[in-house]
Order: C-alpha cells, then structure tokens, then sequence
C-alpha cells in the first residue's frame, strides 16, 4: 500500500473498529493512523493522536473507501506534511461522521481537520478546536 503507519484494513468486507486509540505512526506517504482501502464502520469511537503523514495523517481514505461511521471519533494533534492533518477523502471515497471532535490538527498546506478530494465526506454535530492549515483551510478544504 501507500501508507499505513499503524494500521491498514483493505478487502470487500466490512471491518468494524470500536474502542481503539491509534497514536504515535508515521507514513512516509499517506495514512499515519489508518489506510482505509476498504469499507470500514468505526461508529464506537476511534481515537487518532500524534500521528503524521504527507496526506490524512489520522486517517486517509482511498478512492474504494466507505467510512460507513465513524460516530465519537477523536482527531487530535495530528500532522500532514502536505493536506489534512485529520482525514483525507479521497476521489469517489466516501465518509459519514457525526459527533467527532477534531483538535490541534496541522497541514502544512490544506485542511488542518480534513481534506475532501472529490468523494463525499458528511460530517454532523461535531467540534471543531484549534486546527491550522498554513495556505488556508484550517478546518475543511473540499
């Protein structure tokens, strides 16, 4: 794959991940936390911390990604050297987010929280504290 510091969950099944802090992984390329190339439903909570990354430094999501939950997930002091210091959406992938809180996340370029390419990212009551992107975006580029 091209990324995956801590974890990568790829396949035609649908992964379920609860209760799970991904902290302290480096990708050279994209997905410090998580690569998801797959369907993936991580409605019990998600804690992505410290980690870094070109792109998505928490989570990168692939164009055959489906993040079909991710309810209670935590985005915090995550870095991407490039975009989205938080999540990265890539073209055609989709993600579906409600009552997460991304904080202090950081891109060097776009989306401090988050990056949506061209897929679909629907993100409801969720917080937003302290992200930075140093060319603009700190909290969403779409």
């Amino acid at each position: 794959p091209l990324g995956a510091g801590g974890i990568y969950i790829a396949g035609s099944f649908v992964a379920i991940v609860a209760d799970l802090a991904v902290a302290n992984c480096t990708s050279d390329v994209s997905g410090g936390g998580i690569f998801l190339d797959g369907e993936c439903d991580m409605s019990g909570g998600v804690t992505f911390q410290a980690n870094t990354a070109s792109l998505g430094a928490g989570l990168y999501l692939s164009t055959k990604a489906s993040l079909q939950g991710c309810d209670g997930c935590q985005f915090l002091n995550n870095t991407a050297l490039s975009s989205a210091g938080g999540i990265y959406v890539d073209a055609v992938a989709s993600a579906n987010i409600s009552l997460a809180h991304f904080a202090y996340n950081t891109a060097y370029l776009y989306g401090g929280a988050g990056f949506v390419k061209s897929g679909l990212a629907v993100v409801r009551t969720s917080s937003f504290t302290m992200n930075r992107a140093c060319s603009g975006a700190g909290v969403l580029r779409c």
